[in-house]
């Protein structure tokens, strides 16, 4: 079994998340995270969508997102929430997750929950319950950043052994 795609690595991540928020660790703030069709260009998501997936760079600046056709938005104090962000802040993840195993991928929101907790990442309280889905989302990207560089490390070093 290979590596799983870009759609699949998001929805990995997405249940994981989602997850969290039904256990009362994140604050989901009432909306649901976005599907990736949601989210992807030519998917049903954002408009001018022409289909396939912008570069990495683009993602953080897009605008124009439409509302979340899977639930009825309320409005929310978390930023993450404006305007389609999340879906663009887990696809950000996502892109930056190519590489990694499904099982790398369910552990990175629990990586990020302990960045959150253990690291005093800005927002976290310290009982490690409630953060802010803002604050989550930048500490999963680091998550991520770590399994990378850690599953680069692992791969060098087999091919060390090997030679």
């Amino acid at each position: 079994v290979g590596l799983p795609e870009e759609r699949a690595r998001y929805e990995i991540i997405r249940g994981s998340v989602e997850e969290l928020v039904r256990a009362g660790i994140l604050d989901g703030g009432g909306v649901p995270l976005p599907s990736y069709r949601v989210v992807i260009p030519g998917e049903g998501g954002l408009e001018g969508g022409g289909g396939g997936t912008p570069p990495l760079e683009h993602v953080a600046d897009w605008d124009g997102a439409v509302p979340y056709p899977e639930a009825k938005r309320k409005p929310s104090p978390d930023p993450a929430y404006d305007d389609g962000g999340v879906g663009r802040s887990l696809l950000r993840v996502v892109k930056l997750s190519e590489g990694l195993s499904g099982r790398a991928l369910r552990r990175a929101p629990l990586r990020a929950h302990t960045i959150c907790i253990g690291e005093g990442h800005g927002g976290a309280k310290d009982d490690g319950i409630d953060i802010p889905m803002v604050v989550y989302l930048s500490a999963l990207e680091e998550a991520v950043r770590r399994a990378v560089k850690e599953e680069k490390i692992t791969k060098e070093n087999t091919q060390k052994k090997k030679n």
